[in-house]
């Protein structure tokens, strides 16, 4: 993993996307077990009932999804721009169509708080909440819903892992092409 290296004052914290996936699993399941354990708690089982709920049918669930992906992005892009103080124009949305991977890039430097707050945000509101909240309700689609939003969210959980202590007032750059982010030195010189 290639999340410290130093070039000029800019430390790097991110990984090839390529490379993110394997990595996203391990994240993946370690954000979905908790969720799960809650569910099995309340219900003492249920999670393919809740996963069948989501799905079914899947004309409404895959067109559902995918919506879900792009508010994802834009949760990402307003977060950034509320938390880091910056405006739309900073924000560049498309896909990675080597992988197939849509996302939301912010151009200008942001605090390591502000970038932080917009990692996490889409898979807190879109999957962690609706998840338990379904759970508690005893709702399964709303649970099969939260899960999956959770898991695309394992990728954001990765970069907030690759920011693990970059102090909280120090500029970073979103990486225009891997996941993750540069630390610029403390100047806030340009990458």
């Amino acid at each position: 993993m290639e999340n410290a290296t130093h070039m000029e004052g800019v430390e790097d914290r991110s990984v090839p996307i390529a490379q993110s996936y394997g990595l996203m699993l391990v994240v993946g399941a370690a954000l979905i077990l908790p969720l799960l354990g809650l569910h099995r708690a309340l219900h003492g089982g249920g999670e393919m009932a809740a996963l069948r709920a989501f799905f079914e049918p899947l004309y409404i669930s895959m067109p559902l999804f995918f919506f879900s992906v792009c508010v994802h992005e834009a949760i990402h892009a307003a977060t950034w721009i509320r938390a880091g103080r910056g405006s739309w124009a900073d924000v560049r949305f498309g896909v990675q169509w080597k992988t197939l991977t849509p996302f939301a890039h912010c151009t200008a430097p942001l605090t390591a708080r502000a970038y932080r707050w917009g990692v996490v945000a889409p898979g807190l509101l879109l999957g962690v909440l609706p998840a338990v909240l379904g759970s508690l309700l005893g709702i399964p689609a709303l649970v099969g819903f939260g899960w999956m939003l959770t898991f695309v969210a394992a990728g954001d959980a990765l970069v907030f892992i690759l920011l693990r202590g970059v102090e909280p007032d120090r500029l970073v750059r979103d990486h225009p092409e891997r996941a993750g982010c540069v630390v610029l030195p403390r100047s806030g010189a340009a990458a």
